[in-house]
């Protein structure tokens, strides 16, 4: 009787791990000035651009179709695509929930799909690219640690970052301290494992030191926090508790020390946290106010900041004036709950849990044990960062691919045949599609990029460069706003009404409205639109102007340009009732929140 053949081990093709680092050091460290988004196109562009790569390389590998996934984490991914699928179906904005906010692009499910991608290839790496993929990342890590060390001492490497935020708060390549935070949070578990238990310890020190210093040099009290709690559990799983009993006679003074160093590195600083932690508070009273008005699939994903703008209260804006709003509920729960209701918040729970059991049998191998409990420690200092703060894309693709190296690889068949090529051939075509369309939204933002830089100089030219942005990315809003304050500058300088209304008919043409018929700023755009149109002759346009702000006001009562400009339009419509009302808003909200 013949010994049965032991399953075909994958033949990985290369591409399938440079896809991977692509997306998890692009992600980090791009940036460009030619950009409007400048801390997020680039960086999204190389996620998109990675993931096909990878998916690529997938499609170029010989032997059998592996599973890299344990059942429960598979059923809890299937589960939340399809919580956050029905809540965008449902959404209030579903372009909007579809990609995602503009200049973040961080939690629509475009990007989330991504972000799954990255973990399912992250989980399917042999043990030879895992351990290439831990060191690049740390090494990624590392620069941008010292990047931002030397920001915080006020030496700029690069050119045209420009002033940093509250006080010298350095923001890197990220172009965030609390991004920058949270990103080097979750790799400083890491980077002491190789310090401690590591062939290269020296090496494993300077990664430490490094991303240590560009945590103190954020200023961000969520980082720290985060980074501490992440050594914490770290130390634990790696050790046990009897071993952590005896390290702590060192362990706690180290504690110490780097709490006095994090306090003395706030009270030194120019930031002012008393006004941002009030207003926190009153964000998330919102977000509880939003979640029991949609309970069971939230306004839909990524548009926390349109509901936010109806609950926003007066404490809020005391604090923060009239024109700030909240994008995200500043906690990670709130934000799900609000967003994709208990369906999505339920699926999100599901799949923690599916990475914690995964984290407890991984953590069974005491040759893997200091990796695997590293892994845990940064993942844990990520996800005590999200009670207090939100993430960006570089913060989400890194927690994507620990994630993934969390899960031990398997040797299981998923699929064969027919059905492995046609589930390659989906996500070859669906990646592709991705990876243009991102290159579609990179082309958009640097015309108008370039359109802005010209208004002055060349305003014709500059006007060619908005349409051609606004051509390609049609329903992006703040190109709309950028174009319209552009036209109305040329309509002041026209010397003909033929030439105004020339113009003025081009800003009409936008789909404002048909692309987000629920936004408070599409509505705004309409109405400051039909508003110039009735200044410069046309005056049957001053109703629908009317028309326009009040369905504004209707999202958002509070925000005083578009109150403002309802009272021209009352005024220039010579309804002195509507006026006087909105004169006694405008002074209420003055005294209350200044400008």
């Amino acid at each position: 009787m013949k010994t049965p053949k032991p399953p075909q081990a994958p033949l990985q093709h290369p591409l399938v791990a440079w896809g991977l680092w692509l997306a998890m050091a692009g992600a980090p460290l791009l940036w460009s000035n030619a950009f409007v988004a400048r801390f997020t196109l680039p960086k999204f562009f190389a996620l998109a651009l990675g993931v096909l790569v990878s998916v690529l390389g997938m499609a170029l590998s010989k032997g059998p179709f592996a599973a890299p996934l344990t059942l429960p984490i598979l059923a809890s991914l299937l589960a939340s695509a399809a919580a956050l699928g029905l809540s965008a179906v449902f959404s209030q904005d579903r372009l909007l929930s579809l990609i995602g906010r503009y200049d973040s692009y961080a939690y629509g499910l475009w990007p989330l799909a991504l972000y799954a991608a990255v973990f399912v290839v992250s989980a399917g790496l042999c043990e030879r690219r895992r351990r290439q993929t831990l060191r690049l990342c740390l090494i990624v890590g590392a620069f941008i640690g010292f990047y931002a060390a030397l920001q915080g001492l006020g030496f700029e490497l690069f050119s045209g970052v420009g002033a940093l935020p509250h006080g010298r708060r350095a923001v890197s390549t990220l172009g965030s301290p609390v991004d920058l935070g949270a990103y080097l949070a979750a790799l400083l578990p890491l980077a002491l494992n190789w310090a401690l238990k590591g062939e290269e310890r020296t090496l494993g020190w300077a990664f430490s030191l490094s991303i240590s210093a560009g945590i103190l040099a954020t200023i961000s009290r969520g980082a720290w926090l985060g980074a501490a709690a992440g050594c914490a559990v770290y130390f634990s799983l790696e050790s046990g508790w009897e071993r952590l009993r005896a390290r702590l006679r060192w362990i706690l003074p180290a504690l110490a020390a780097a709490g006095l160093l994090a306090f003395a590195g706030l009270r030194f600083s120019s930031r002012q946290a008393g006004a941002a932690d009030s207003a926190r508070l009153e964000v998330f009273r919102a977000a509880w106010h939003v979640f029991l008005d949609h309970p069971w699939l939230g306004t839909g994903p990524d548009t926390f900041e349109a509901d936010f703008r109806t609950y926003r209260s007066e404490k809020f804006i005391r604090v923060m004036g009239t024109t700030r709003f909240q994008a995200y509920a500043h906690n990670d729960v709130l934000q799900a709950m609000a967003t994709t209701g208990l369906a999505g918040t339920a699926a999100y729970a599901a799949l923690l849990l599916s990475l914690c059991l995964a984290a407890k049998k991984a953590l069974d191998d005491p040759t893997k044990r200091p990796m695997i409990a590293a892994l845990c420690g940064g993942l844990a200092g990520l996800f005590v960062i999200l009670k207090v703060d939100p993430v960006s894309i570089e913060v989400l693709v890194t927690a994507a691919v620990l994630a993934g190296l969390l899960c031990p690889p398997t040797s299981a068949d998923f699929a064969a045949g027919s059905m492995r090529n046609f589930a390659l051939a989906c996500s070859l075509v669906l990646s592709a599609f991705s990876a243009v369309y991102a290159f579609q939204l990179v082309r958009a933002d640097i015309a108008v990029k370039e359109a802005a830089r010209l208004v002055a100089a060349s305003p014709e030219a500059a006007t060619l460069l908005f349409q051609k942005g606004i051509r390609i990315n049609p329903c992006e809003l703040s190109y709309h706003i950028a174009y319209i304050n552009h036209l109305g500058d040329r309509v002041n300088a026209a010397r003909t009404f033929e030439a105004r209304k020339k113009l003025l008919a081009d800003a009409e043409a936008l789909k404002t409205v048909s692309c987000h018929p629920n936004d408070v700023n599409a509505h705004y755009i309409r109405g400051i639109l039909f508003l110039v149109q009735g200044q410069v002759g046309m005056k049957e346009r001053f109703a629908s102007s009317a028309q326009e702000l009040d369905a504004a006001l209707r999202g958002d009562a509070s925000f005083l340009p578009i109150l403002r400009s309802r009272l021209q339009v009352a005024q220039l419509m010579g309804d002195k009732n509507r006026a006087q009302e909105l004169e006694k808003r405008i002074s209420y909200l003055t005294a209350l929140g200044g400008s």
